[in-house]
């Protein structure tokens, strides 16, 4: 929660600071170099503005990150009519942008983005007005270069602990190149004040026509990429999912049927956090006399937070409540960060130490939920296995949850065999002074019985 929290008041200092920032751009800088004034280009700026609204709705990934291709359309705009009309012109289209891909808080991913992009587009543009009268060609690079400065420190801010410095400069390196190349075709149209007549016309077209032709490329080049990574993701994956079968061969060979449940289940965690590579495991098997999930087994909790898991156990309902089919990765679940905030008690469940070495999508959060069910021969649950903080900082991947479901499935075949389970599960299906089975076991077996039909 202190997360969101956090990112909320983060929002609120740079909404502050780009209204500022915005201010003094129209009301206090003095424009050092000289523009065109739209009353008397009005049809060029709207060529100009609309060719901006364009570039800002083109959907370009790497990575599962958004590149900012809006910068194709501003470059221009920023040379011709100066910052304060390109700056103007690009809050309103970034908050009244179409192709949002993401609907969920809709509203504060538009502010966000809005008060972000003023951010970095107007300090930027301020920094070229000073160097334009200068060389053009140096103040369109200093440009590129303090946008991107700006926009690795206003996210390291925001997020200090998603990622390393070096990491946000890769990150920032996959659009950088989108920047430079387009520096030339914005170069060509700031020429127009050298040149009249018909030479204006000329000048335009060539310029938009290599911005257009900037951007086509760079869409191939980057889809190109982009299968080329999916392609050999897959080959690894299979790869993985191949190693994955033959650990899992080689660790029932090892384990001791004759140990406790608890014992069993310790030895269980402990090789599913080293296999899967995730710092905690949690195992908790349905105790239908008393209604709660017992927590059993654990792996990377310390033994003061695991007693207090252990004491503060969720209901079985509250659980089955959890696992919606929405969430559902073939037989498992994952409840994401955003939504399982909202829907679980967070004194009944573990949050350790992260640290996400990614800004993309894919990054595992605080509060990400990965439920594995164990089920009995037929069919019903009798229990979870939880996975958390993965050390590669990733979000469970469907070759992985093919793998661990394998895993669990035989996991759960030795629970039903274990005499001490056996135990547990008679008395929560039978009274203890008639022995005839309770009214638990009819529900259930009723609950078979509907499902059946």
């Amino acid at each position: 929660m202190w997360g969101d929290r956090r990112k909320k008041l983060v929002l609120v200092f740079f909404s502050a600071l780009a209204f500022s920032v915005y201010m003094y751009l129209v009301f206090f800088h003095a424009l050092r170099f000289s523009y065109l004034p739209i009353s008397d280009y009005p049809v060029l700026f709207l060529f100009a503005f609309g060719f901006l609204y364009f570039t800002d709705n083109i959907s370009i990934r790497y990575k599962g990150i958004r590149l900012i291709t809006n910068v194709i359309g501003y470059m221009p705009l920023l040379v011709l009519f100066g910052p304060v009309i390109s700056c103007t012109s690009l809050v309103l289209t970034r908050f009244f942008r179409i192709n949002e891909e993401r609907k969920d808080a809709l509203l504060f991913r538009k502010i966000r983005g809005t008060v972000y992009y003023t951010i970095y587009y107007s300090l930027a543009s301020i920094v070229y007005d000073y160097l334009a009268d200068l060389s053009v060609l140096i103040a369109l690079i200093s440009f590129v270069s303090v946008f991107k400065l700006l926009n690795i420190i206003v996210l390291s801010i925001e997020n200090p602990s998603e990622s390393s410095i070096k990491e946000r400069f890769k990150g920032a390196l996959n659009d950088f190149p989108l920047f430079i190349v387009n520096v030339p075709s914005s170069y060509i149209i700031s020429r127009i004040y050298n040149h009249s007549g018909e030479n204006v016309l000329t000048f335009l077209f060539l310029g938009y026509y290599f911005s257009n032709v900037v951007l086509a490329f760079y869409w191939m080049m980057i889809r190109n990429r982009t299968n080329y990574s999916i392609a050999l993701k897959r080959h690894e994956e299979l790869q993985e999912f191949k190693e994955g079968l033959e650990k899992i061969l080689q660790v029932f060979k090892t384990i001791k049927l004759n140990e406790s449940l608890e014992s069993f289940l310790e030895d269980i965690a402990k090789i599913l956090a080293e296999f899967f590579e995730c710092r905690y495991v949690l195992i908790s098997i349905f105790n239908h006399e008393k209604g709660v999930a017992e927590r059993i087994a654990g792996f990377g909790i310390e033994e003061k937070e695991f007693e207090k898991l252990r004491n503060n156990p969720p209901s079985i309902e509250e659980v089955r409540e959890l696992l919606r089919p929405e969430y559902k990765m073939g037989s498992s679940y994952f409840i994401p960060h955003e939504e399982s905030v909202q829907k679980v008690d967070s004194d009944k469940v573990f949050t350790g130490e992260y640290r996400s070495n990614s800004l993309d999508n894919d990054s595992w959060k605080p509060f990400d939920l990965f439920i594995i069910p164990l089920k009995d021969l037929n069919g019903e649950m009798i229990g979870y296995a939880s996975l958390d903080g993965p050390i590669n900082g990733k979000r469970p991947t469907e070759e992985q949850v093919k793998i661990l479901e394998i895993f669990v499935e035989q996991i759960a075949s030795f629970i039903e065999s274990s005499k001490e389970y056996s135990q547990i599960l008679h008395k929560s299906l039978t009274d203890g002074l008639t022995g005839l089975y309770n009214h638990s076991h009819f529900y259930r077996f009723l609950q078979r019985r509907l499902h059946l039909l």
